[in-house]
């Protein structure tokens, strides 16, 4: 018998909330179909105007008319503005729509229970399993919707920004209005003798940063914590913490502190060259040690993360593996290279993958 499931589910699916009214979920059957109208009056009052925004991104933009004897601006169309709204309402209408499948899927499950002789959970007995079952994602849901408007929407709206014509002067909001110009930015900017200079430099520094980033970070975090986890270094809880501070501190003081060390009159770091005969280096103003700078600022901030989880991995390393390698003959390079930095690396791409595989999991 599959009846219940598949009336649930055709409920589901003319309206939220009505799957679950069907399977005797009062409380949740409300919210749902509370949310529906919700998310119907935004998609018929709100979101054909704002997809006419981004479709368009305005028909005038602001002018001057003449009323009497003096001028009057006359507020047009701002092209970022609708851009942006438009946006904001399409990830808006994704998560509704996201919220209409779950809610289908829900009065399935919940349909098939009560095929198979179960009961639909009440609002307690829900309540109950998610503070207690899936109160992890509860938490996390929060952080992800932000993460939506606050991080994916502003890398999307950088997306679009590349395939308008927008730029100064001639095409800056609210004088003038942004078109779309498709792939034409990306062919210019190679046919372009000066914007294919910049591109090449400019992609070439990035992958520089990526893979220097990166390592820098990592093997300082390693080296660190194998100088903390070394055999006969005591207070190891004071040496762990005091290199966790970077990490601790507010990255803006961080970085501001910094920014005063590297200075190229006063900074502390010229004067100590100078102690012992060497030039002052252009930190921040020269390319080349601005780029030098920003590597070594980035391993100052990032090595603390990578040295906690390198000690959390080589807590985890029986001594027993060192011992058997020591009674074999095996040098202290020869145990580095086959137990400390061989299960240090595995477990660390490890841990990374199951990460990913659960913030992917929280997102589904």
């Amino acid at each position: 018998m599959s009846r219940h499931r598949k009336t649930a589910t055709t409920l589901s699916i003319v309206g939220m909330g009505l799957g679950q009214l069907y399977n005797r979920q009062l409380v949740k059957g409300i919210l749902l179909l509370l949310l529906e109208i919700t998310g119907l009056y935004f998609t018929i009052a709100a979101l054909p105007k704002a997809l006419w925004g981004l479709i368009t991104l305005g028909e005038a933009a602001d002018r001057l008319e003449k009323v009497g004897r003096v001028y009057v601006n006359v507020r047009g169309d701002h092209s970022i503005f609708l851009m942006v709204k438009g946006i904001i309402a399409l990830l808006a209408f994704l998560v509704f729509v996201y919220f209409y499948a779950v809610n289908i899927r829900d009065a399935y499950r919940v349909g098939k229970l009560r095929d198979e002789g179960g009961s639909a959970n009440g609002i307690g007995r829900t309540v109950k399993a998610i503070m207690e079952e899936r109160f992890p994602l509860l938490v996390l849901s929060v952080p992800m919707l932000l993460i939506v408007f606050f991080t994916a929407m502003p890398i999307l709206f950088m997306i679009l920004l590349a395939f308008t014509n927008f730029s100064f002067p001639n095409f800056l909001p609210p004088a003038k209005l942004v078109d779309w110009t498709g792939f034409k930015s990306f062919v210019d900017m190679f046919n372009v003798k000066a914007w294919s200079g910049t591109f090449v430099g400019v992609t070439v520094w990035t992958l520089v940063w990526m893979a220097s980033a990166t390592i820098t970070v990592f093997l300082g975090g390693f080296a660190v914590a194998l100088l903390v986890q070394m055999r006969g270094i005591r207070f190891k809880g004071f040496w762990r913490t005091l290199f966790i501070i970077p990490y601790a501190i507010p990255q803006f003081i961080s970085l501001l502190i910094m920014k005063n060390m590297f200075n190229g009159q006063f900074g502390p770091i010229n004067q100590y060259l100078s102690y012992f005969g060497l030039g002052k280096l252009p930190w921040l103003t020269d390319p080349f040690w601005a780029k030098v700078t920003v590597i070594v600022v980035n391993v100052w901030i990032g090595f603390p993360i990578t040295m906690l989880m390198i000690i959390g991995i080589l807590s985890t390393i029986s001594k027993d593996l060192y011992e058997a390698a020591e009674m074999d003959g095996a040098s202290g390079y020869q145990q580095f290279k086959a137990i400390t930095a061989r299960r240090s690396c595995t477990r660390s791409a490890r841990f990374s993958s199951c990460l990913s595989r659960g913030i992917s999991t929280t997102l589904t």
